[in-house]
């Protein structure tokens, strides 16, 4: 680290002692040196001064620094202007409506500090005759058209100020700050941008970030939106040639077009802007229209104060070492922050994290910036995701694409919060204010816990887990605590219910699913922590799967399908990158529903199956708009499908996959010809015709696939353990089936899954059975009552409604009955000891995915141990 050097480090008391001996060295008969001296009084008077002057100088350091950054080209940076679309209506569509640019519409209330807030439209809106509503975009802004900043006199390094300071940041709409130049009619090309003022043409000449080799000749300009001034291109030397210096004989040159002299030159520019500005949805009612309502249904987001000189002294030297060029995550980073709705970003390689992601995809995530008059209270996700708005997205995504390397890609999106609520025992000293030492740790907390940073402190950093020591720290800081009891965290969205799904991502890594009410969360860290992906508002969670991991097309990796159901009927949902943004892909009416799914490639992309009540159904992602249903047995063809799977066929087969399914009185089912119309044989087994095998699964072990049927019985009738069937791919060869009914207790199967050579069976009473297939003689094991699960008496566990599994553990979701503990999520490494993995309250520490923040869940709970003694 360089450190400012100090030119005179003498303090006032230095300077009176320097001055006193060298008195007595000069003059030793001034022997009275004392406080009422006269001499001394002027001793005394210039030490000040010359301390005063030593102060100075020792600023020259910063203010030279100052300097040096202004003449490399950094500037201040402006205030923004928030904006939001604006949605228009009228009563009477009989004729043609036009609101032209620049039409005023107002809030119902003042802003922060209560002065009028006044949104102007960016752009015209038409409405035909006939339309009722449009939309607008619209800005906290004002238009100066059109204001004459003088006349040229065709000499290079001209300078101009307008009238107006400062000039907001750019909004991304026609004249956002344009400088025209008087060019008469005949000298104006085709297609050239100009504006007619008072019967002159103005040529519009456009702003550069700085004159460089590439805006020689173009008219351009480079202005400083804080102090107002347009700057047109100096003259200068410049090197001739690979390696040649400019010499004496060399030519000055402009580095860009200069305008002709006696042309008269006009700006365009907006001002305003500022916090005032970000105002609720629903506050931009006032228009000046007859028969015509406004209003902002999303929030005004983006409004911002001009750039502090402490902030710009860091930015400073980034800028410069990027030099306005995206290449290091550094350089993403700094493009974004610089954009107005941007606090902090976090910029990495794609590829690095997502097994689906393209190779060359940089994802940079964002923290919106949040008003100060929105930071009264901690940050809540409702506050900080109303920041988070679609313009201002688009917004950096435009200018991270203007930066970006020819060839790259890049993705900007808004950080994802997961919200915490911490409860803490405190013991404190004594005749302390408990209520004030409460009042005062909430404070620290919430500030250690922000994901936004101010000047002083950054903010939580991305993905970094919170941890007792962390609480402990702040803890340590406040002089009225003695000692704080093991602190436990809340996180109130964890899949801690019971659950109606649970499911791998098999083609990443770690990654979970759980579908528990209406929403599905996602683990990236194989259950050590959980967070919301999608809340589905109105319905509620039924299915959730992945494909299998050797299905080898990168189409298929990150993609997670969901079934939902509610009173109106049922939904179907896909995500294609692993449940962090999901699309409708159809929905179905009630008493339709589906039982199962799985997936498969058609040639036209990702397939999804479906059993559905009502037959076999597919739909292919990219092509279809509704499920296309599939004939399995030409004598019902209503017949009900309980359940599906998906077997990869031998090396060498025909066709690629087998698809098994149980029909409703039917039994089994296959199909080694891909699942296709007129291909599904029947084959039993017998006396499983009444629609008992009610779940499928498939398992790849010893190099060849084989499929899993687990037996679902009624209460008080004998289960028969499962059968696995020898997927052979071959048309008309009935796959070999083997039962596995030795150790079977009776029990309903209701979940099969796989863990290398393990078999495990969700049951009703057994909790989770567990079978070897490298055993020389196969049997049953059922789970110890002590086992971890959750019990619903003494001597009885509680029913595993879902169970899967990945390559390295599985999770069993049990039910909740007769009361006691039930739901949630339990680990097992080992198929025979669990744990609870989807708790709402942790001690020790909560985890957080690498690009998330921590957000407040509500006010932390601060509670004063007691005297106990």
């Amino acid at each position: 680290m360089l450190v400012t050097p100090n030119l005179d480090d003498r303090t006032y008391d230095d300077l009176v002692a320097g001055a006193e001996e060298r008195v007595r060295q000069l003059c030793p008969e001034w022997t009275d040196f004392g406080p009422a001296d006269p001499g001394r009084t002027l001793v005394e008077t210039f030490a000040f001064l010359t301390e005063v002057l030593i102060w100075r100088a020792n600023r020259l350091p910063e203010a030279a620094y100052i300097e040096f950054l202004a003449r490399m080209g950094v500037r201040m940076g402006p205030p923004a202007a928030a904006s939001t679309r604006i949605a228009i209506s009228r009563d009477d569509a009989a004729a043609d409506l036009l609101l032209p640019a620049g039409t005023v519409i107002g809030a119902d209330r003042g802003g922060a500090k209560g002065e009028a807030v006044e949104f102007r439209t960016l752009a015209p809106l038409r409405l035909a005759a006939g339309e009722t509503s449009g939309e607008v975009r619209a800005a906290h802004a004002e238009l100066v058209a059109g204001e004459l900043l003088g006349l040229s006199d065709g000499t290079a390094g001209q300078a101009y100020k307008v009238a107006q300071t400062p000039i907001l940041a750019p909004l991304g709409a026609p004249l956002d700050l344009a400088v025209g130049i008087e060019t008469p009619r005949d000298e104006v090309a085709a297609g050239v941008a100009a504006i007619e003022v008072d019967g002159a043409v103005y040529v519009l000449w456009s702003e550069v970030a700085a004159f460089d080799a590439g805006t020689e000749g173009k008219p351009v300009f480079v202005a400083d939106r804080i102090t107002g001034i347009i700057r047109f291109a100096p003259e200068a030397r410049l090197m001739e040639g690979a390696g040649g210096a400019a010499g004496p004989a060399a030519q000055a040159r402009a580095l860009a077009a200069i305008p002709p002299a006696a042309r008269r030159i006009r700006a365009w520019y907006r001002v305003g802007g500022g916090e005032a500005g970000n105002v609720v949805p629903h506050a931009l009612t006032k228009i000046e229209r007859d028969g015509v309502a406004a209003t902002n249904p999303a929030a005004a987001a983006g409004g911002r104060a001009a750039e502090t000189l402490a902030n710009a002294l860091v930015r400073g030297p980034r800028d410069i070492a990027s030099r306005g060029r995206a290449v290091t995550a550094q350089d993403y980073e700094a493009l974004a922050t610089s954009r107005a709705p941007v606090a902090r970003a976090r910029a990495h390689a794609m590829a690095e994290t997502w097994a689906h992601a393209d190779r060359g995809t940089v994802e940079v995530v964002l923290t919106p910036h949040l008003p100060q008059n929105h930071r009264l209270g901690p940050p809540t996700r409702a506050v900080l995701e109303e920041a988070c708005t679609d313009l201002g997205r688009s917004e950096v995504q435009e200018h991270l694409d203007q930066h970006r390397p020819l060839g790259g890609k890049c993705k900007a999106r808004w950080v994802r919060f997961k919200p915490v609520r911490i409860r803490v025992r405190a013991a404190l000293r004594p005749y302390e204010n408990a209520v004030e030492v409460a009042d005062r740790l909430r404070k620290a907390l919430d500030e250690m816990l922000s994901p936004l940073g101010s000047d002083e402190r950054d903010g939580w950093a991305f993905g970094e887990p919170l941890r007792s020591w962390h609480i402990n720290d702040v803890a340590r800081r406040e002089p009225a605590i003695v000692y704080l009891e093991d602190p436990i965290i809340e996180t109130p969205e964890a899949p801690d219910d019971v659950c109606a799904a649970i499911a791998p991502d098999r083609t990443q890594e770690g990654v979970w699913y759980a579908g528990c009410g209406d929403a599905v969360y996602r683990s990236v860290n194989n259950g050590d922590g959980w967070e919301l992906a999608h809340a589905f508002e109105g319905e509620t969670v039924r299915l959730v799967e992945t494909p299998a991991d050797w299905h080898g097309a990168p189409e298929m990796r990150g993609l997670v399908a969901a079934i939902t159901e509610s009173a109106a009927g049922g939904s179907f949902y896909v995500s294609r990158d692993c449940g962090d943004s999901w699309e409708l892909m159809l929905r179905f009416e009630a008493g339709i529903g589906v039982n199962d799914l799985d997936f498969l490639m058609r040639e036209d992309g990702p397939t999804i199956l479906f059993a559905a009540r009502d037959g076999f159904r597919e739909f292919t992602l990219g092509r279809d708009k509704t499920w296309r249903r599939i004939l399995v047995n030409p004598d019902t063809p209503d017949m009900q499908v309980w359940a599906l799977t998906v077997a990869r066929n031998p090396v060498g087969s025909a066709q690629r996959y087998t698809v098994f399914l149980s029909g409703d009185d039917k039994g089994l089912f296959y199909s080694a010809e891909d699942g296709l119309p007129g291909t599904f044989i029947p084959i039993g087994p017998a006396g499983m015709e009444k629609g008992l095998l009610r779940i499928l699964r498939t398992h790849e072990f010893g190099g060849q696939a084989r499929v899993w049927a687990g037996v679902r019985v009624s209460r008080g009738v004998e289960g028969q353990g499962c059968f696995e069937y020898r997927v052979t791919g071959k048309a008309g060869d009935a796959p070999r089936v083997r039962p596995y009914p030795k150790g079977w207790n009776g029990e309903s199967c209701r979940g099969i899954a796989f863990k290398g050579d393990m078999v495990l069976v969700a049951t009703h009473r057994a909790g989770v059975q567990t079978l070897s297939l490298t055993d020389p003689d196969p049997q049953w094991r059922p789970s110890d009552v002590n086992c971890g699960l959750p019990q619903r008496s003494l001597d009885l566990l509680q029913p595993i409604n879902v169970l899967a599994s990945n390559d390295s553990r599985a999770m069993a979701g049990p039910g909740l009955e007769d009361g006691g503990i039930g739901g949630g999520l339990y680990r097992t490494e080992d198929g025979q000891t669990f744990a609870r993995t989807s708790s709402r309250t942790h001690v020790g520490s909560v985890t957080l995915p690498s690009n998330w923040l921590f957000c407040s869940a509500g006010a932390h709970e601060i509670e004063e141990v007691g005297d106990e003694s």
